[in-house]
């Protein structure tokens, strides 16, 4: 995502860090609970029913500070 600050481009990255590759011994399911932008149906539902609706809730919540300048929080 790129945004121009003070007539600077600016590119924002991002990574979860959510996606759990099953049978990787290097992330788990049960992983802590961390991050801002994170889905907070995740504490209750933990991430063994994370799927694309939680991602899709971190990516918006990027997006619109990308666009807005704000967190609306």
């Amino acid at each position: 995502m790129i945004k121009e600050y003070d007539d600077t481009l600016v590119v924002k990255l991002s990574d979860f860090g959510l996606v759990k590759i099953p049978d990787s011994t290097l992330t788990t399911v049960n992983t802590e609970f961390k991050g801002y932008f994170n889905d907070p149906a995740l504490v209750v539902e933990g991430f063994n029913t994370y799927g694309i609706v939680h991602e899709t809730y971190a990516l918006t919540r990027v997006i619109y500070f990308v666009m807005t300048g704000k967190t609306n929080t």
